[in-house]
């Protein structure tokens, strides 16, 4: 009997051992400005994306994330302003800049570390759609949830 229950604990250790945990996979994940502040309070670290629906640049970027976020254990949380109205844009703008340096110029990433903006990136580029994530392993953050 105490072979039996050695051999299936070794077994037991050979099939644990032999699988595999799967990479976490990482998402965008919309917020509010008011969310974000709140995260911001609470001396959080995060990636915070900036974008607007009528940028065209942002779109590209959404779409560049849609296609490669999930090959990256990274959550990055997104503010998209209000630009249905001029009025609107410029109160989300105005709310942002209390917080944040150009937060007009979309899409722009910030590394949020303990509640303060330690780096950030501005602008998408068309002929470098990977150069987002380049930036994110610079900053070694790839593993920010």
């Amino acid at each position: 009997m105490k072979k039996f229950m050695i051999s299936v604990l070794c077994c037991m250790f050979l099939l644990t051992g032999c699988s595999s945990k799967e990479q976490e996979k990482g998402k965008v994940q919309q917020i509010g400005i008011e969310d974000a502040f709140s995260k911001m309070d609470k001396k959080e670290t995060f990636l915070l994306l900036i974008t607007r629906d009528k940028c065209y640049y942002c779109q590209l970027m959404h779409k560049m994330l849609d296609d490669t976020i999930e090959d990256h254990p990274t959550v990055i949380y997104n503010v998209k302003m209000d630009d249905s109205t001029t009025e609107k844009l410029y109160a989300d703008h105005d709310l942002l800049k209390t917080r944040l340096k150009k937060p007009g110029t979309t899409p722009h990433v910030y590394y949020i570390k303990d509640g303060k903006v330690e780096a950030d990136m501005t602008g998408f580029d068309e002929e470098h759609p990977l150069e987002f994530w380049d930036w994110v392993k610079e900053q070694k953050i790839e593993n920010l949830k």
